[in-house]
């Protein structure tokens, strides 16, 4: 699963809301998660800029053993 948040405010507010986002999305899935990884980069822009984000999820499944 992949959560998206965007809007100005701090590395801390973001993680909240993304933590909130991705538990709300498994326990609406009924999955129990296990592990969460958090990519975050937070950029500060003045408010009278706009600007534009590209990102990729690359999905490597692991072999269980």
């Amino acid at each position: 699963m992949v959560a998206e948040a965007h809007g100005y405010m701090d590395r801390k507010a973001l993680l909240e809301i993304l933590e909130w986002k991705i538990n709300e999305m498994a326990q609406n899935r009924g999955i129990e998660l296990t592990k969460i990884k958090h990519k975050i980069d937070v950029l500060w822009i003045p408010m009278d800029h706009y600007g534009s984000v590209i990102s990729a999820l690359v999905y490597i499944p692991t072999q269980k053993e």
